[in-house]
């Protein structure tokens, strides 16, 4: 290759390089030219276009120039030149060639740059090309400040329905009047790769004969693994208030539970400029609530030799995580507030037989609905500015496991069990021990 087509690439690299530095990491509607067509879904088969907007859309394209925003859908780039300063991925699977990695599979001496790239697989080990592009960057700010709002969310839903699945009243204990409970719960969430753990005390009274009330506080420790060696920590503590009703001579029985959480968050986020990994942490802290009603029937049925008590509650949910400035890192980001909502409904069964007089053997099996909504995940990178709201989802599991409450005499009671779920919203397994005694 002579001089003059050295000098020729030598500008088009450092061109496209300034594109990538102030270009934003989500395309925005200023980025867009007035020429670029807007696709909502179908196929295009194309050899130069410039393309943004594109939502759904398989695109099998020789050259692509210019900013690219798919949420969902196929790019094939299987043969031709790539010259993208951004592609971003808002939602759905974003798939780049190649069994999801960035197949860059034509003319590698064509191959200017690949920009920034949300949501995709790995940059495929074929493309090695002698000289590679300048810079080549895989972020993932977006996901990385939604996995961490969830685990939030997470945090709340561990605490409602770990020990807190059962009510104030079915506690194991007959003898009526004031008690107390130590609770300790540890739990694995293999979707969102989380550990987790509370330690919680609380009190009760009985106010009435059919009404009860109870208020508890405690700590909640979450710890994630994110891509790249990035991670997330969660510190929460939080009041749970309870109060329980049971009509007399009754086996119907209301409650209605709310959780108050105060959480500390710190996100490492992990990412790749070119083959070098980096990191960039924030601290933030944030606020959870939520409100469970929950309507119980007590042994309405006997199945052999276990008595059937079906439930049904329906659970709203709120998280805020307040915006934060991250440190070190090539690429740090500045995130504003972002809210979590979610709403879930659940009904189930528990079958109870009695081992003996101080030994109760549970099994308590239910299913789950829940519908999540992200909201707005936005900020500034690059002095740049980005906005993406994420989908709503919307989740089904089952749960089920094996319970013991073993009464050491009249006034106190351990209970010990383990839970399962399917993938949802729900721990993977959850361990959940308690001690109750009444006065």
């Amino acid at each position: 290759m002579n001089q003059h087509s050295h000098s020729q690439l030598s500008i088009i690299s450092r061109t496209v390089l300034r594109t990538i530095i102030f270009s934003a990491l989500l395309i925005s509607t200023n980025a867009t030219a007035a020429t670029t067509p807007y696709i909502t879904g179908g196929s295009i088969t194309t050899t130069s276009p410039t393309l943004a907007n594109l939502s759904g859309a398989n695109i099998s394209a020789s050259h692509l120039v210019g900013n690219v925003a798919i949420a969902g859908g196929l790019i094939n780039s299987s043969g031709g030149n790539i010259s993208i300063g951004t592609i971003s991925n808002s939602g759905g699977n974003l798939t780049i060639s190649n069994a999801g990695s960035i197949g860059l599979t034509g003319s590698t001496s064509d191959i200017v740059n690949i920009g920034i790239i949300a949501n995709t697989g790995s940059i495929n080990p074929a493309f090695n090309p002698s000289s590679p592009p300048s810079q080549s960057i895989i972020l993932l700010p977006t996901e990385q400040l939604a996995s961490v709002n969830s685990l939030i969310s997470s945090g709340l839903n561990f605490v409602l329905f770990g020990s807190h699945h059962r009510t104030l009243l079915d506690n194991g204990l007959t003898q009526t009047g004031t008690g107390v409970w130590v609770t300790g719960d540890v739990a694995r969430h293999d979707p969102n790769n989380s550990n987790a753990s509370i330690g919680e005390l609380g009190i009760y009274k009985d106010m009435t004969p059919s009404l009860r009330l109870g208020v508890g506080t405690g700590i909640n420790q979450a710890r994630q693994g994110m891509p790249v060696g990035g991670s997330g920590k969660l510190d929460a503590n939080y009041l749970v208030l309870e109060g329980a009703y049971q009509p007399m001579n009754s086996n119907w029985s209301g409650s209605t539970t709310v959780y108050l959480g105060s959480n500390r968050a710190m996100i490492s986020r992990g990412y790749m400029v070119g083959a070098v990994a980096n990191l960039s942490i924030g601290h933030t802290n944030g606020s959870a609530w939520a409100m469970r009603l929950r309507s119980d029937w007590h042994n309405v049925a006997t199945l052999g030799q276990f008595e059937a008590s079906p439930y049904f509650s329906y659970t709203h949910g709120e998280s805020r995580l307040n915006g934060y400035t991250e440190i070190g890192g090539t690429f740090p980001v500045t995130y504003t507030s972002q809210k979590q909502t979610s709403d879930e409904l659940r009904g189930g069964v528990t079958l109870l037989s009695k081992l003996s007089e101080q030994t109760d053997l549970r099994f308590p099996m239910e299913i789950a609905y829940r519908s999540n909504n992200g909201g707005l995940i936005s900020g500034e990178v690059l002095a740049r500015q980005f906005s993406v709201n994420t989908p709503r989802t919307n989740q089904s599991w089952g749960r089920t496991g094996v319970e013991l409450d073993h009464r050491i005499d009249k006034q106190t009671v351990l209970n010990g069990g383990v839970l399962f779920s399917s993938q949802g919203g729900d721990s993977s397994w959850l361990c959940t021990f308690s001690l109750k005694h009444a006065f």
